[in-house]
């Protein structure tokens, strides 16, 4: 036990600690109020430790990286302490599930798996001072794994109603089959509090989500502000800074609290696990799209990540309808995604606006190129199914170098990259960019 504990870490040891001596206050604190004799509070705290250390484990086995995690600890001891003692308080009224609020916040800011635990820990806890039924017992079990499941919506004002009206139409289905299936037993006042517990629960995480979210944003626009002040001062001093450190001034969360370019850069991004689900050639093509443009903006000296971003995001509205660009928007503002995402989403097509920085110009270019070439393949081997001779294809004479001149020249004539910044030197930098990229 000894060597577990060691591998486990201070941080988790301190962590247990901590919350075994509010169990242990909390305990002595209920057996005050309810009379109830030593042994069975020594019962029922041998049993809060034996949960707390099934939590500790998980954390430890499961490798999660606490101290990554902002406020992990404190959000922990908040929740654990909050919804014992609600539970405490509630446990006459076993239609009152308010303290199922800890295990759906854990699970929604910091990992849902740690918040199941922590919920079947919860239910456990009220059943035993409750002395809570097992058909009760087992309303409760679902409707708080369901939660679980449904945390991440409840992050979003846009999936919040839909998952309100997800949990209470589960719960009165649950309330009719354990009332016989009579229509007048399920409605009674029970039956509203533990409705209106749920939609408390579910507000109650949206609102800490909502605040979690601007504490860390501030404190990552902190993080990054006192990392340029040092690459100033490096500057003064005379040497050159590293590019990639400048870069981080654009990687920052902005005032309104999204996502940062970092962020949202990595492939398990919610919105980019969602467009591999919808169509893995449409992620596969938005990836593609993504790197070439780093390359391309690398090449004339533009913001990389901004350019990569903006490939990997450009058509995500086509996850809601024909018109992408619209729902790109819509998708990037309940996403979180940097505003210069959303500003490609809208400047990439020429039916919206024209690019007004150098990254739109360049996945416009990017985009109008790959797509080029895959009609002109496409073509080509139709044509081939038709024909007799390989020789009478006709696409094939259409060189990959002429796409990219007569793109270039399409988008010259057009006036496309009037807006986007680029000088005619950077024109031809990423003229040749293209034409050599294969």
């Amino acid at each position: 036990m000894r060597n577990i504990v060691s591998k486990i870490g201070l941080s988790i040891k301190s962590l247990w600690v901590i919350l075994g001596l509010l169990s242990a206050v909390m305990m002595v604190a209920l057996g005050y109020l309810e009379g109830t004799t030593p042994i069975d509070i020594l019962k029922l705290f041998i049993l809060i430790l034996v949960l707390l250390s099934i939590t500790v484990f998980y954390v430890h086995s499961f490798n999660l990286k606490i101290d990554e995690l902002p406020y992990f600890k404190n959000f922990i001891i908040a929740c654990y302490f909050i919804s014992f003692l609600i539970a405490m308080l509630t446990r006459n009224n076993d239609e009152v599930h308010l303290w199922m609020v800890g295990g759906i916040i854990i699970a929604a800011l910091f990992d849902m798996h740690l918040g199941l635990i922590f919920t079947y820990n919860l239910i456990f806890f009220a059943s035993f001072i409750g002395e809570i039924s097992i058909d009760i017992m087992v309303y409760l079990l679902i409707v708080g794994t369901l939660m679980c499941l449904l945390s991440n919506s409840m992050k979003k004002v846009n999936t919040l109603g839909i998952t309100v009206v997800i949990v209470l139409s589960i719960q009165i289905t649950l309330l009719f089959i354990m009332n016989n299936f009579m229509l007048w037993d399920t409605i009674n006042i029970d039956a509203v509090y533990s409705l209106l517990s749920s939609i408390g629960v579910i507000g109650i995480t949206y609102s800490v989500h909502y605040f979690y979210y601007k504490w860390t944003a501030e404190k990552k626009n902190k993080e990054g502000l006192d990392e340029i002040a040092v690459t100033l001062e490096v500057t003064a001093n005379g040497d050159l800074p590293d590019k990639g450190l400048l870069n981080k001034v654009v990687q920052l969360t902005d005032q309104d609290g999204n996502h940062t370019l970092e962020e949202v850069l990595q492939l398990d991004f919610p919105l980019l696990e969602r467009l591999k689900d919808y169509s893995d050639k449409l992620y596969r093509q938005s990836i593609q799209i993504g790197e070439i443009s780093a390359g391309a903006a690398k090449s004339i000296d533009a913001n990389e990540a901004i350019a990569k971003a903006g490939g990997y995001y450009h058509q995500i509205g086509r996850l809601e309808g024909k018109k992408y660009v619209e729902e790109g928007i819509k998708l990037a503002e309940a996403y979180h995604l940097p505003q210069v995402i959303s500003d490609i989403i809208r400047q990439h097509n020429m039916n919206y606006e024209k690019p007004q920085s150098p990254e739109a110009a360049i996945v416009m270019l990017t985009l109008s190129i790959l797509s080029m070439k895959e009609y002109i393949i496409q073509l080509d081997n139709k044509v081939f199914e038709n024909s007799a001779s390989e020789k009478s294809v006709p696409g094939e004479r259409i060189s990959f170098d002429k796409i990219v001149n007569n793109v270039f020249q399409m988008r010259l004539t057009k006036g496309s990259l009037d807006q986007s910044g680029l000088s005619v030197k950077e024109y031809n930098i990423l003229k040749d960019f293209y034409l050599h990229m294969e």
